[in-house]
Formats: structure tokens, sequence, C-alpha cells
């Protein structure tokens, strides 16, 4: 029941890391107090050291070490460098739960707060035996390490002389790099470069970097034998004989281009629009943030426009969801196409866009707005249907480089809402006297007062329903107004002003106890395996209301089973108060009620909260779901999600499910739980629960 919020890109990316570090379970990733106990742990670090995490909290960091490291004082040599050295790097034995042992390539750093005072270490480690091992066989024979390493199929192990001939070649490196044996069998590894990399000495250098410093490991882009390039996670290692001479260099190689791949699509995510491929509000503000520095060494002015499509919500009702995200599609091309490389255009959210530019005078970006409005004068496709969409822009302007991002895109959004609002279709110079729009708006809150003082509100629901077996599994409230004039509304044509006045608190309570009441009273509602009842809940609820003492209330009037209300929250309802909003939900959960993160992806910081708060449902934002069938992309993404909460032991719910093939590629994915309008429209109780 509320927009999106805004955040910091650099927070959220080092929040998107951080999750996916801790989800892979091939590294071991400890904290540590100033006195080296340990605080907190991944589950790599469990599977790596075999002990449980309720086993290995508060336990010293040398517990991991042999009694002859210990006497030697090896765990606290490790902490003091990691101090004075900044981090500490080290390859050592350490010894698991049951007494065996094993090598660990780790790195230790200390954790320092804002004011750089010291409060504990972060360790990565990598169980590196296999490896360790494999080197110690390649010094002690060749002949052996050929034998070891032949049937490997997943890595390109070889090794080269000393000065970068090929000497072995596994099958591994035949798979991946395409070259058979006795293609490359004496010939130099060079060939594994591309022409460039070539040309600025890239292969030598490698081999000497591996020789001065005993061992590298770096990822880059390889080249196999068809020309063809992949990302390649590449560990080198010199050979060196009992008189430490060079013998030559063992390389492994590993294709990690897939790795690579969803890394990127879910950074590009967090800061992108899904359907458009724009950046997103977040993005847009660090490049207005970063225009509004320029100032100080430029004479420019900075420009933002705010457009908005205009009866927009007309084409989704009459012609779908999918006419209007192609709609949105075109319409970013066509803005796109007639503003300069330079500039930023990006989706704001619905059918909002904004373009930054950067230009000498006020004219200029008149001209901008100008041609964008010039340029949809002419019709755009949306499968199949062609649309002639008029906009509304708003134009903001400043010389002030000390002057917030957030105001100037405010005064770009009150210019666009005064164009709306005096005859739609124009653009508009934002000026101090636009601030009187909010006295026009006084009619509008006046509306809303009076329909919930008559109680012109409805509740509609929608199936959640179960993919495998095709039952209906729950069902959301979705909030109507039964305008006396204008029949049935959305909530997009009142739910903002509902927050901005603050008239959602008491509406909120209202949807609250209509819904436990509705779903208490529907005629399944004495199963055993009654579905269950999701409610949207608004940032102002969980921000200024006693949400659990309402929630308790509403369950206890209609007498409906707690697990079988699930709240709804999106990312902004989070972002607003998190240390709070936690502590909310975590109240919430005492009463037995289910949780579940809305709009899933199109914020920047979800993945965080799938881990840090108590929530049991993911909702997979329509936007992805939109281009199932024909975005590999979007197919990737929903896939990692629904993998992601798997691993998390979360349920997955995708929305906006509109056709039978999306079903289908849904079902493929292993998503379990599905709504939209291809298993049932928002209707009135009578007509929903049957």
């Amino acid at each position: 029941m509320s927009r999106s919020g805004n955040g910091l890109a650099w927070s959220q990316d080092r929040d998107l890391d951080r999750l996916l570090l801790e989800a892979v379970r091939d590294h071991g990733i400890m904290m540590f107090d100033l006195h080296g106990h340990v605080i907190r742990c991944n589950p790599g670090a469990g599977a790596m050291t075999g002990y449980p995490n309720d086993e290995v909290l508060g336990r010293h960091l040398s517990c991991f070490y042999t009694e002859a490291d210990r006497r030697s004082g090896r765990p606290d040599e490790i902490l003091s460098r990691a101090v004075s050295e900044d981090h500490c790097e080290a390859e050592e034995l350490r010894v698991r739960k049951d007494g065996s042992s094993y090598w660990a390539d780790i790195v230790m750093s200390p954790v320092r707060d804002e004011h750089g005072r010291l409060r504990g270490f972060a360790e990565v480690a990598r169980d590196v035996t296999g490896r360790v091992m494999a080197e110690k066989a390649l010094r002690e024979s060749e002949e052996r390490f050929r034998l070891l390493v032949a049937g490997v199929r997943d890595y390109a192990i070889f090794m080269l002389d000393p000065s970068g001939r090929v000497l072995s070649w596994n099958c591994g490196a035949e798979l991946i790099m395409g070259y058979e044996a006795d293609e490359v069998l004496g010939g130099h590894w060079s060939c594994f470069y591309s022409e460039e990399d070539r040309r600025l000495g890239a292969p030598d250098t490698h081999l000497a970097e591996a020789e001065r410093q005993g061992r590298v490991e770096a990822e880059g882009w390889c080249v196999r034998k068809d020309g063809s390039q992949f990302w390649a996670n590449a560990v080198i290692t010199a050979l060196r004989d009992e008189d430490g001479t060079l013998c030559g260099f063992a390389k492994i190689t590993r294709d990690v281009t897939e790795r690579r791949q969803l890394l990127s699509n879910l950074k590009h995510q967090a800061l992108h629009d899904a359907l458009t491929g724009l950046p997103n509000r977040v993005l847009f503000a660090e490049h207005l943030r970063q225009a509004l520095a320029r100032q100080d060494r430029h004479d420019h002015l900075v420009a933002v426009l705010y457009l908005d499509v205009d009866r927009f919500k007309v084409i989704n009702d009459s012609l779908g969801h999918q006419v209007g995200d192609r709609l949105l599609v075109a319409l970013c091309e066509r803005v796109r196409s007639v503003t300069r490389p330079e500039d930023t255009v990006a989706r704001m959210g619905g059918d909002e866009l904004a373009v930054l530019c950067e230009v000498d005078d006020e004219s200029d970006a008149i001209a901008v707005a100008q041609r964008i409005l010039k340029a949809l004068q002419e019709p755009l496709s949306a499968n199949g249907h062609e649309l002639v969409v008029g906009t509304s822009i708003g134009v903001a302007l400043t010389r002030d480089g000390a002057i917030e991002p957030e105001r100037l895109m405010a005064d770009a959004d009150v210019a666009m809402y005064s164009v709306k609002e005096r005859g739609r279709g124009r653009f508009e110079l934002f000026n101090d006297a636009m601030r009187l729009r909010a006295v026009h708006r006084l009619d509008k809150e006046l509306s809303l007062r009076r329909a919930v003082e008559r109680g012109e509100f409805r509740l509609y629901f929608q199936p959640v329903v179960e993919l495998g077996e095709g039952r209906t599994v729950g069902y959301e409230a979705l909030l109507r107004w039964e305008h006396p004039e204008r029949g049935i509304l959305g909530a997009d044509e009142f739910i903002p002003l509902l927050e901005e006045t603050g008239l959602i608190l008491t509406l909120g309570q209202w949807v609250l106890s209509e819904a436990c009441r509705q779903g208490a009273s529907a005629p399944w509602a004495d199963r055993s395996s009654s579905p269950t009842m999701s409610v949207n809940i608004s940032s102002l609820q969980v921000v200024h209301s006693d949400l659990q003492g309402l929630v308790g209330q509403a369950l206890a009037q209609s007498n409906l089973a707690p697990d079988r209300l699930c709240l709804e929250l999106t990312e902004s309802v989070l972002l607003d108060d998190e240390e709070g909003t936690a502590n909310t939900l975590d109240d919430l959960k005492s009463l037995g009620v289910k949780l579940a993160l809305d709009d899933f992806g199109t914020g920047y910081s979800s993945l965080t909260y799938l881990q840090r708060l108590p929530l049991d449902t993911v909702k997979i934002d329509r936007s992805f779901v939109a281009g199932l069938g024909s975005d590999p992309c979007g197919s990737a993404i929903v896939s990692s999600i629904v993998k992601i909460s798997d691993v998390l032991e979360l349920d997955v719910v995708a929305e906006g499910v509109e056709t039978q093939s999306q079903h289908h590629a849904l079902q493929a994915l292993g998503c379990p739980l599905a709504q939209g309008y291809y298993f049932g429209r928002p209707e009135p109780a009578e007509l929903a629960m049957v």
C-alpha cells in the first residue's frame, strides 16, 4: 500500500555482496570479537570446520589450529598481522572439530567503525587442501601430477615450463579450452590470451608475478580455440625443486562465466528497472548528485525533467498489463532516442520517467522537453496496438550545486503535477507559485475523508494458487473505492493521497478487521487446510500505530487463526526505520501471523531483508514475470530468487501471472505459488471466496 522508497546505491551493493558471500557453501566466513572469539559464521564455515553454528559461537580462533600452532602463538600472530598490515592473507593447516586437518587459504581483516576504532575481525577462508596436495604431488613428480589431474573435468589443469610452454594437459582443459592435448603440448600458453593481451605482454607478466610471489590468483577473460571468450578464475603456482630452482608452473582454470553473469544481473537489477533496462530512481539520484557536484567546476545549469504518461491506467485496464508494459518500453526507447548520450533517462516507477541534462541555459532544457513531446506525437507500437500517448513534463533547473538532489527532483515532480492539473500533454518550468498546488489538492483530500466517513471503501479478493495442483491456497485483500460518481476505483487512484494525509491509519485498521472477518466467515473457514488471508501494510501503519495491538484485536474479534493471516510489506516499509521496523516485525511474529515481502526485486537492497528479518514469504514482482518465455535474463533472475528463497526456507509467490506460458514457465523454474489475472481477477468476497 506504499510506494518503494529511496536509498543509497552504495549501501545496496555492500548488502548484496555480503548476502552472496553468506549464501555460498565453498567459503567459510567468520566474525570474531576483539579477543578472537567467534561471534558469527556462515554455513560454509560450519561445513569447512565441522562445527555446528550453536557450538562454534563463543569459541576462540585457536580451536581451529593444531596444538603446535597454538603453543607457538600462531592465532594471535594472525590477528596482530591483520591489525598492523590492515589485513593478513595466509595459507595454513587448520583442524576440524573431529580432529582431522585441512589446508585453508584465509584472509583475516580488521573491522573498524566509522571512527577507525577496532571492533573485531572478519575472516574469509577456503578449504584448499586439494590444491595444496596437488601442488606437492606436482613438485615430486610430473607423471604423478598427470595421473592425479588427468580425469578432472570441471577444471583446466596443466603445467608449464619456466618459459611458459605447455607440458601437460588434462581432460578438463580440453573441455574448457577447446584444444586437444596434441594441439597445445609444446606450444606457448599465450594462445589462451586475446591478441590485445598478448600485445601488452600479459602472459609473461602473469608468469613473472607467479614466480615472484609463488602463487597468483585472478579472474579475467580467456580465449578458447574457436576464438570465443569465457570468464575464468585462474590460479598459477610456481613450482620449485628442493634447491629452490624454478621448475615451471601449475595452472588451474575454471570457467565461471555463468556465476559472473548472475552476479552482474543481480547488481544491474539493483540499479536498473527490470522492464525497460533504464536506470532506476536510486541510480538517477546518484547521477544527479554527481552533476550537481560538477557545478563547482563548470558554469552550467542542471535540469531535471519529470515525465508522467497521461491516462496510462486507462490503457493498462482496457488492454491489459502486457500491452501497458510494452508501451512503456517503446516510450522509453522513444525518449532515449531524442536525448543526448550523456543525458540520463530513468524510470522512476510506474509510468513516470525522469531525464537529467546539463545545459547552458534555460532554453536548452525547454528544447529537450519540446523534442520529447514532439517525438511522442507519433504512434507507439505495443503488442500489435498502435497507440498515441500524451505526456506531462515538469522541468526544474538550478545553478546551486549545494541543493539536495531530492529537492530538485521534487520541484520537477511538482511542475509535472501542475501540468496535469492544467491540461496535460505539455511541459512547465517549476516556480515557487507551484507550491500552491497543495491548496488545490485539499478538495481531493476532503473527498477521501468523506469517503472514509461514509464507508465507501470495499475489499476485493484475488486468489493465490498452488501451481502444482492448481488449488487456491490463499487470497490477497485489495482495497477499492466505490466512488459515487466514478464507480469502482483501484488503489492507485487514492492510496498515495491516503498515505500523505495519514488517513491510511484509520482505513488500514478497517482493512485488517474486515479482511480477518471475511476470512473467518468464508465457506471454507472451518477446514484444516483453509486458505490464508493476505493484507497489505503501509509504512505509516508500521511507524505510527500500535500495529501489534491492532492485528491482535482483529484476530480476536474475528476468531481467525493467526497462521492464516499474512501481512505484506513493501521494501519502502522496511527502509523507513530499519531497527524499529525489525522490532515491530518480531512483535507481529510473536502473534503467530505470517510476514511477506511484496514486490520483491524492485528496490535496491531486498536480498538483505530475506536474511535479517523474520519473513515467511517472498512475492516476485510482476515485472520479472512479464518477460518469462521471451526474456532469458528474466527467467534467470526468477530462477535465482526461487533458489535463494528455497535455501532460506521461504515461500515464493509470483505476481502478475496473466498467460498460460507464464504459468508453465514458473512451474518449470520451480516456483510453487502464483497469483494474477490468469487465475482470477480481484472480486468481492461473495464472488471470490466460494
